[in-house]
């Protein structure tokens, strides 16, 4: 086992994505934020930290304030011989501290692996909301047209306009930022947005 004298951390950089691949394949514990934007598209944003030894990444941790004042943990992976709780740690401390000079007030995670929580607890998160998931199977949808009320097709120039709406109905932990909506405005196979005459 490591100590944690044997690592030392620093930001990730665009070069890092193979060793940042080759980490998430062999790592013991690994938390991935469910989001739409890929982690290895971020690794020149901090706070995206990697700590190091001779050989190598032993571990990562990634959580850029977006939207700009919540910093959402998107990454946190560790390889089996590393000692758990001292990395994260060291990890934890640097990135939060970045964070907030970035401009974040909070940072939250969506914890989906039981191994997760404690750590997030040692650090004084709470828990304060339980996700709950629904599935739709392609039912036909009631007609949601109505006097002055027009459905169409989601085109990019609505994106803008729809960040606005999100931000306005979510308390900002939940909303989106532009850049997200952008992403899943590309990778969705049906966006459509209701205007009010």
């Amino acid at each position: 086992m490591q100590s944690q004298s044997s690592w030392t951390v620093r930001q990730t950089r665009a070069s890092d994505q193979g060793a940042i691949s080759s980490l998430l394949t062999n790592a013991s514990h690994k938390h991935i934020h469910f989001d739409w934007l890929n982690v290895l598209d971020l690794l020149d944003e901090a706070p995206f930290l990697i700590a190091l030894n001779k050989d190598g990444p032993v571990a990562c941790l990634a959580c850029q304030p977006d939207p700009p004042q919540v910093a959402w943990i998107r990454l946190f992976a560790v390889l089996k011989d590393v000692p758990k709780y001292p990395v994260w740690d060291q990890l934890w401390k640097a990135a939060a501290e970045d964070a907030v000079k970035l401009g974040a007030s909070q940072a939250v995670a969506l914890a989906t692996q039981d191994w997760f929580i404690p750590f997030l607890k040692q650090y004084g998160f709470i828990e304060t909301n339980k996700v709950i998931f629904f599935k739709w199977d392609g039912d036909p949808l009631p007609n949601t047209q109505g006097p002055g009320i027009e459905l169409r097709k989601m085109a990019t120039e609505d994106l803008p306009a729809v960040a606005l709406v999100d931000q306005s109905a979510f308390d900002p932990v939940w909303a989106l930022s532009l850049r997200s909506l952008r992403t899943a405005y590309h990778l969705s196979s049906l966006a459509t947005v209701i205007l009010k005459g």
